[in-house]
């Protein structure tokens, strides 16, 4: 069996003892890990330069986008919109049957064929938006009518199970699953932490704005500058099991977009973010931390080998053969990577 090992981070914004280490058990081992014959799987070089293939202009009602390949999805409402560098692709027959896959596309999960919505149903009471693993295998909806956070097998529809054990000082909080499906990611003010959802083990606590990479290989963290404004110490990538920093980011840095094998990521840089101001009701100063962003796309490491002005939102392909930007002007643009 594998293990996360986490440490707490200094200045999360939440109470905790310092150093101190807690050890969750993954629910999957990694193939190295379990068999010490198997040969190292061989990755091609990692993509150096980004080619524009298309773009789509989206409206403003956008629910979620991904790739399948180089098709372009858009989930506008909760409806599936599919664009290829010709144009719009129409929905066609489907073989779909209840048990068979679907893509997730933001808040919403579908059969790409068809273009139909297949999740489980959230639970009656007051829910927020559907959540899914990367794979969209699980997905995860937050109540607050319960204070809890269910997670649901999406080809069966079977419950997994409901989280409540995130505790906090502060009044409201949230939960979602990662991209792994293995944790509840829990968030409130600046504070978070990761549940497993196997054990139903929380992991120490750390900044409410902290992302797992899908392949579990790191975790990216910063302050929460809305609520702990003048903290100067950068965003970092950790090693989630041993704690240890691999490096360090700008300190505009606000989240990150993995792709989902984690070998890409793209880097949300925010000018609002390094020089957060509360203006006394404990809110950071009007407009969103998306306005004049930028990004930065990666290959797991801090080297950067694209820029992209007035971008706030990525998503790659599975196959890492592209990423789908989104831009203030209400563009998506596709890109293969290189």
């Amino acid at each position: 069996m594998r293990w996360l090992v986490c440490l707490v981070l200094v200045g999360c914004g939440a109470p905790s003892p310092p150093q101190a280490r807690v050890t969750v058990p993954l629910a999957v081992a990694s193939t190295s890990e379990v068999d010490s014959g198997a040969q190292p799987v061989t990755q091609p070089p990692a993509a150096t330069t980004l080619v524009a293939l298309f773009e789509q202009k989206v409206s403003t009602n956008v629910g979620g986008f991904a790739l399948d390949g180089q098709r372009l999805l858009v989930n506008e409402a909760g409806k599936l919109h599919v664009y290829d560098a010709h144009g719009v692709v129409a929905p066609s027959a489907s073989r779909w049957k209840q048990g068979d896959p679907v893509v997730p596309v933001g808040d919403e999960a579908f059969d790409i064929a068809s273009q139909t919505a297949h999740s489980p149903s959230a639970p009656q009471g007051e829910c927020g938006a559907k959540r899914f693993s990367a794979d969209g295998s699980r997905m995860s909806v937050d109540c607050i009518s319960d204070d809890a956070v269910y997670v649901f097998d999406t080809r069966t529809g079977a419950r997994i199970g409901v989280f409540k054990e995130f505790q906090t000082a502060a009044p409201v909080r949230g939960g979602a699953i990662t991209p792994s499906g293995n944790f509840v990611f829990w968030a409130s003010r600046a504070s978070g932490a990761f549940e497993e959802i196997k054990s139903h083990v929380t992991g120490p606590v750390m900044s409410s704005h902290s992302v797992m990479a899908p392949d579990e290989h790191a975790i990216f963290t910063t302050t929460d500058r809305n609520w702990i404004p003048g903290e100067t110490s950068p965003a970092s990538m950790i090693n989630p099991k041993n704690g240890r920093m691999l490096f360090t980011l700008p300190i505009d840095v606000d989240t990150v977009f993995f792709s989902p094998s984690g070998r890409y990521f793209a880097a949300r840089h925010s000018p609002r973010w390094a020089n957060v101001e509360l203006n006394g009701t404990g809110a950071a100063p009007p407009g969103t931390l998306e306005e004049h962003a930028s990004l930065t796309i990666h290959a797991q490491s801090a080297d950067v080998f694209a820029k992209l002005p007035s971008a706030f939102e990525a998503a790659f392909a599975n196959d890492d053969s592209a990423v789908a930007v989104r831009f203030e002007s209400g563009v998506v643009r596709v890109y293969a990577l290189r």
